[in-house]
């Protein structure tokens, strides 16, 4: 009889254990299919940033949060553009199989920071609770990264997903959680932020979105070196000849630029039509850049003068503009803002560097150097990514120029037989994501080196509007009407001039300060 009993007391035991066990497994797999919550965007100044604090630490205490682009993605298939009423959040939690939503609003009023975040029932779509904090500098919220999970979490615990029950809790609901509107942080200053209302829709999160226009003006300067080896006649720098047709003699001629260079200031802009509104296409836009000396000016030393000082030495009038127009298309490998990002573009430009002709005939013959205009096609691309998320980014470009034009004035005085210029362009940009100042606002350093070879050929062009009378091969030496005349052959072909093809460096960093619509 007492055997009987042991062997029923033992099966109900074991019976009990497994039953315990099961139900404990299914407990802990309902608990953890139901920690799935929505992180909304944040609205108002650093909210991005605030946002990204929350989640990290919210995701450190073990809630699931669901990616904001698969959040977007999901409202689009719900035929929304985004969640307006309770029933669409009941919709929306259902299809992520979300408990929550949060939500959070920045606000400054009487000189003081708050930050409201507030929690919404996925079951019902209505608020439940929210939380606050508040102070007289924006370090006051950063609270919100180190405690937010925990002054959260009684409140996230009271919601449940869509079609089931919520789970028992033993927390008694603080006066003011269940109202429609967000309490106030304290009794004094209430938030009289219009931000605040619990009905209005947020707009579009910006973490997975491009950018759809940029804006940026710029400052910095621009510094050049070019050296070419000139052949001419040297009778023409006294050299004594036998032959004046015929001896030749070999000098330098460049151009350097003083210091770090000259200043200029620029605008730039990029437009993505496809990435205004809902971004269908947002892979493909529009850039226009112009750039534009400022204060710039040359000096020459005057011919035959005595010296090169005071009324011997001539200021040369002076003018640099760089422009470009074109196509820039972009892939984001990632579904982040600051995911690297590969770029790729076609674009037309015009580069001159402009010195007033009519000094030019004015100074030592061995220190002219010809006006430059280049026109040309440029294919290139790049990347970017960022350092530190929402606050750094680094970019590195690099294009091949394919000439298209080369300006009359430099065929004039170098060789009216040159033909376009190829060039390249390498450069590197360091962006801050400058939030603090506005949602949006960024600012870079950029440094660019690029180049321009050109090959000169041909006899120069008149220096005199009324023309040149054509003289024979054994008196060119003698033409003053040509800028200056490259020496010549029997037959009239070139044998001096400009021989070797004359590389053009250019040296560029500029201070960008810009906008980014989202």
């Amino acid at each position: 009889m007492v055997r009987l009993f042991l062997r029923r007391a033992l099966a109900c035991l074991v019976s009990s254990a497994i039953a315990f066990a099961a139900c404990s497994v299914a407990s802990a797999q309902a608990a953890d299919g139901s920690r799935r919550i929505v992180v909304e965007r944040f609205r108002g100044p650093r909210a991005s940033r605030l946002r990204s604090a929350l989640v990290a630490n919210l995701e450190a205490a073990g809630w699931i949060v669901v990616d904001e682009t698969i959040v977007w993605r999901t409202t689009r298939e719900l035929g929304m553009s985004q969640p307006e009423t309770r029933e669409d959040y009941v919709r929306l939690a259902a299809a992520l199989d979300a408990r929550a939503f949060v939500a959070g609003t920045v606000s400054r009023s009487r000189r003081t920071w708050r930050l409201v975040v507030r929690v919404r029932n996925a079951t019902n779509g209505e608020h439940l609770a929210s939380e606050g904090w508040s102070g007289r500098t924006t370090s006051a919220m950063d609270g919100v990264g180190r405690g937010g999970a925990t002054r959260l979490r009684p409140h996230l615990e009271r919601t449940s997903v869509p079609g089931t029950a919520p789970p028992p809790s033993s927390v008694v609901p603080r006066q003011g959680d269940d109202d429609e509107e967000p309490p106030p942080l304290d009794d004094e200053t209430p938030i009289d932020d219009e931000d605040a209302d619990p009905e209005e829709p947020a707009p579009p999160s910006t973490v997975g979105r491009y950018d759809s226009f940029r804006l940026s003006l710029s400052a910095g300067s621009l510094w050049r070196s070019m050296s070419a080896n000139a052949t001419v006649y040297a009778v023409r720098r006294g050299q004594p000849a036998a032959d004046p047709a015929t001896a030749l003699y070999d000098e330098s001629r460049g151009y350097t630029s003083s210091g770090i260079g000259h200043a200029e200031l620029g605008v730039e802009a990029e437009l993505y039509p496809g990435a205004l509104g809902d971004q269908v296409f947002p892979w493909l836009g529009v850039l226009v850049s112009f750039r534009h000396s400022v204060l710039v000016s040359s000096f020459g030393c005057r011919r035959s003068a005595a010296e090169c000082a005071g009324d011997g030495r001539i200021e040369i009038g002076t003018e640099q503009l760089d422009a470009q127009a074109g196509l820039r298309g972009r892939y984001r490998v990632g579904d982040r803002r600051g995911d690297f990002q590969l770029m790729l573009e076609v674009l037309w430009g015009v580069s001159t560097f402009a010195l007033d002709p009519t000094t030019l005939q004015l100074i030592d013959l061995d220190a002219i150097i010809p006006p430059v205009e280049h026109q040309y096609l440029s294919l290139g691309g790049g990347f970017e990514v960022a350092l530190v998320p929402d606050a750094l980014v680094v970019a590195l470009r690099a294009d091949y120029r394919v000439g298209l034009q080369i300006g009359a004035r430099t065929r004039e005085v170098w060789g009216i037989d040159t033909g376009p210029a190829t060039g390249l362009l390498t450069g590197a940009e360091l962006r801050h994501e400058a939030t603090w100042l506005a949602e949006g606002a960024f600012v870079a350093l950029r440094f660019e080196y690029f180049m321009f070879q050109t090959t000169y050929r041909g006899q120069v062009g008149c220096a005199t509007p009324g023309g040149c009378p054509e003289l024979p091969p054994d008196q060119q030496y003698m033409d003053d009407n040509l800028w200056e005349p490259w020496p010549v052959d029997a037959s009239g072909n070139v044998v001096g001039g400009i021989r070797d093809t004359v590389t053009d460096h250019y040296v560029r960093w500029g201070v960008y300060l810009g906008y980014a619509f989202r």
